[in-house]
């Protein structure tokens, strides 16, 4: 069985993390008993695994040697979803506190 090199295993921990963090928001939604801490922590865990997602992706990009296939497509495409979540929570957290303020 042949190793898989160091990019091409960041580029699928890039697409990878981006649905980690979607299924583990998902199935956190049940969690019985929830307060403000608990949503915060969630909600932490989730923003850290896209982060990470968007960490490989750039990772792999740049460890990627220039004969190695099927690297950039997967590392790309979990880069993009990784900073488009990542958008997506700062656009509801700015919103939020600022209909909060008001």
């Amino acid at each position: 069985m042949a190793t898989q090199s160091t990019a091409r295993q960041l580029a699928r921990a890039a697409w990878m993390a981006p649905v980690v963090a979607f299924v583990f928001n998902v199935f956190s939604k049940n969690i019985p008993n929830r307060t403000m801490m608990t949503i915060f922590i969630v909600a932490g865990v989730g923003m850290l695994f896209y982060v990470a997602g968007a960490v490989c992706g750039v990772l792999a990009l740049r460890k990627k040697t220039p004969g190695e296939k099927s690297v950039t497509i997967p590392a790309i495409i979990g880069l993009v979803i990784s900073l488009l979540c990542i958008l997506l929570v700062c656009y509801v957290f700015i919103t939020s506190y600022l209909r909060a303020s008001d």
